[in-house]
């Protein structure tokens, strides 16, 4: 099973609420800043109708 840290997500969440599509521009700020050289990470969205991306990152 995959660890996942969702620390990122839960304070948004209590800071700020649900703010459904720019929350993503939020998370993504503050793991940027928090990475660690050559952290994997997973990027996952869905949208409207059945739209899905993924990508498999490094952080460098």
């Amino acid at each position: 099973m995959l660890d996942f840290d969702w620390s990122a997500h839960n304070v948004l969440i209590h800071n700020y609420g649900n703010m459904s599509s720019p929350s993503v521009r939020f998370v993504l700020d503050r793991i940027l800043h928090e990475a660690r050289p050559h952290q994997t990470g997973l990027l996952l969205s869905f949208g409207a109708g059945f739209t899905a991306f993924a990508a498999l990152v490094e952080f460098r």
